[in-house]
């Protein structure tokens, strides 16, 4: 299906809808679906950056959650196809913790090919929101998504559905909007940056 991709000069971003595995059922109490929320970023995100780039969302809408080798092979399939030089892979998450005192954002990539760039993108998130109280806010990991996807690529969690404050904000039409605004922004630097 994305064969069309391979006459693309310009830059590709490609959204993932994260589901970041089963939670208790109490931390969506009085909440928004966390699939929802993030669906909505990804609307919201998807409004400003479609006239600047070439956007793909692997998920139509909240309810098509795909395994995540269907997700690798998706984005590669993306990645042999295209002759743009310039692709940046986004799985964006909501997650818990039984503590419930995680909070805020996080991001994640791998030491691999790509971490050059992945660490730019998310040196550029971070001086867009800066966060004080969480110091994890740039993760080394082993995650499957990021090891086997051959582009530059970054799992951002958004916040933590286990933690009051973080439940709120993310429940919050204005501050999602928020969100979504400052990973434009570090998206569009990032970006322009690579191009130069």
């Amino acid at each position: 299906p994305f064969f069309k991709a391979l006459f693309i000069h310009k830059p590709i971003v490609i959204l993932d809808l994260g589901n970041s595995g089963a939670i208790p059922l109490e931390y969506e109490q009085n909440s928004m679906k966390r699939v929802d929320i993030v669906y909505d970023i990804i609307q919201m995100i998807e409004a400003r950056l479609k006239n600047i780039v070439t956007l793909i969302k692997l998920q139509k809408n909240s309810d098509e959650i795909m395994g995540l080798d269907e997700r690798v092979r998706k984005v590669n399939a993306i990645k042999q196809n295209t002759q743009s030089k310039n692709l940046l892979f986004l799985s964006l998450h909501i997650d818990s913790e039984a503590t419930k005192s995680a909070s805020g954002m996080r991001c994640f990539y791998n030491n691999k090919a790509y971490a050059e760039q992945e660490k730019r993108f998310i040196k550029h998130l971070k001086e867009i929101y800066p966060v004080t109280n969480n110091t994890y806010f740039e993760n080394k990991s082993n995650l499957y998504l990021t090891k086997f996807v051959n582009v530059a690529s970054v799992l951002v969690t958004l916040g933590f559905i286990s933690n009051d404050d973080d439940k709120a904000r993310l429940n919050n039409k204005t501050q999602r909007q928020a969100i979504a605004n400052k990973l434009f922004l570090a998206i569009s630097n990032y970006l322009r940056k690579n191009n130069k």
